[in-house]
C-alpha cells in the first residue's frame, strides 16, 4: 500500500512539474478558428500567446488574423499592408516591436499617422500563393488599403513545388495557384490543452496520430515526391523566369493597389566561425527583381540596410539571447530596420 501511495505521490509531482515549467518557459500551443469573414483559418482573437523557444514575448491576437490590434475594422486610416510567414507573425518579440507597430509608429513621428497606418497579415507557413488568395479578402476589409508590402526571407518562398508551404500552394506544370480548404482537426482539443497549460501532452500525442498514418500492412511502393520540396538549385533560369512572370502576372490581375516586394537576405551569419556577409541567391534575387520590373513591381533590397547596421553597431538583425546570432527570425533590429527602409519608400513619394 506504501509503495503504490509513493507512486502515486511521485506520479502527480511529476505531472505538476512539468505542467509548472511548460506553463511558464515553453511556447503557447496554438490553435486555429474559421474565419467566416476571410473563410481562412486564424488565431482564436482575444488570446495571448506566449513565445519561448526563440526570443521571449507575448502576442495579442486581435480579429481577422491581425496580430496587436483589437478590429481593424475600426481604424479609418488609410492602411498599409504588411505581408508574410512567421518573420510578419513575429510571435519572437512584444506587440510593440514587431514591424507594422514600429512602422505606424514611425509615421506618426513624422506626421503622418493621422492619415495612415500599417497592419501585419502573417502567418508560419505563408508563401506567395496565400498572398495572392489573401489580397482581395484584405482589401475588401479594409478598402481603404493604399499599398502591400511582401516581405520575402528566401527566395524559395515565391518557388513552386515547395510543399513546407503549409497552406495555399504554387504549382508547376502546369503554372497554377491553389487554394487549400482549411481543416479544424483536433483544434478543440488544442484549445483545451493551451488552456490549461498542458503543453507537453501536444508534441507526445501528434507522433502517435502520425505513426499510425506511417503504418501500412500492405506491400506497396511509397512515392515521396508528394512530401518533399522540390530541388530549388536545380531550377534553371529560364524556369524562374516563367514562374515569377506568371506569379506576378496573376497578383496584378487581383488588385491595382501598389504591391512591393521587400527582400531580405539571411546576412550577415555566423559561418565556419567567422561572420559571412554573402548572399548565396544574389543572382537569383537580381533576375526576380527583373521580371519583377516588368509588371511595375518594385523589389526592395535590405542586404546593404543589414550590413551597413552589422557593420555600424556589431550587432545582427536576427538571433535572440536563446538562439544563435545571426539566425532565426527577426530580432528587435531586424523589425526596425525593415520599418525604416518601407518608411523611406513611402516617404520618397512612391
Amino acid at each position: 500500500m506504501k509503495i503504490l501511495l509513493h507512486i502515486t505521490v511521485s506520479f502527480i509531482l511529476s505531472v505538476l512539474f512539468i505542467w509548472g515549467v511548460g506553463y511558464f518557459f515553453c511556447n503557447s500551443l496554438p490553435y486555429y478558428i474559421f474565419d467566416p469573414t476571410l473563410k481562412k483559418l486564424i488565431h482564436n482573437p482575444g488570446i495571448i500567446y506566449k513565445h519561448r523557444s526563440e526570443g521571449f514575448a507575448i502576442t495579442y491576437k486581435g480579429l481577422y488574423g491581425v496580430n496587436s490590434i483589437t478590429n481593424i475594422k475600426n481604424d479609418k486610416r488609410k492602411k498599409i499592408i504588411i505581408w508574410g510567414d512567421s518573420y510578419v507573425e513575429a510571435h519572437n518579440v512584444n506587440d510593440e516591436f514587431k514591424l507594422p507597430q514600429i512602422l505606424t509608429k514611425k509615421l506618426v513621428e513624422n506626421k503622418f499617422g493621422q492619415n495612415f497606418m500599417a497592419y501585419g497579415v502573417g502567418m508560419s507557413g505563408y508563401s506567395v500563393a496565400d498572398y495572392f488568395f489573401n489580397l482581395p479578402k484584405y482589401e475588401q476589409l479594409t478598402p481603404n488599403t493604399i499599398a502591400h508590402f511582401i516581405i520575402l526571407t528566401d527566395i524559395n518562398d515565391s518557388l513552386p513545388d515547395q510543399v513546407s508551404h503549409k497552406h495555399c500552394m504554387f504549382r508547376s506544370n502546369p503554372f497554377r495557384l491553389e487554394e487549400r480548404v482549411p481543416h479544424l482537426k483536433f483544434q478543440s482539443f488544442k484549445k483545451t490543452l493551451d488552456e490549461y497549460g498542458m503543453y507537453f501532452i501536444w508534441k507526445p500525442f501528434k507522433a502517435v496520430i502520425t505513426s499510425m498514418k506511417s503504418i501500412n500492412f500492405t506491400p506497396s511502393i511509397k512515392n515521396f515526391s508528394e512530401n518533399s520540396n522540390r530541388d530549388t538549385s536545380s531550377f534553371s533560369y529560364e524556369f524562374l523566369s516563367d514562374s515569377w512572370l506568371f506569379l506576378f502576372g496573376k497578383l496584378r490581375e487581383h488588385t491595382n493597389t501598389p504591391i512591393i516586394f521587400v527582400y531580405c537576405p539571411a546576412i550577415p551569419k555566423i559561418n565556419m566561425n567567422s561572420v559571412d556577409k554573402t548572399d548565396n541567391d544574389k543572382k537569383k534575387i537580381l533576375l526576380f527583381k527583373k521580371v519583377a520590373q516588368k509588371h511595375d513591381i518594385p523589389v526592395l533590397d535590405l542586404t546593404e540596410d543589414f550590413i551597413s547596421f552589422y557593420d555600424r553597431t556589431g550587432l545582427f538583425p536576427r538571433g535572440f539571447k536563446n538562439s544563435q546570432p545571426g539566425a532565426g527570425h527577426f530580432n528587435e533590429n531586424g523589425h526596425k530596420i525593415v520599418a525604416e527602409r518601407i518608411l523611406k519608400y513611402f516617404i520618397e513619394g512612391n
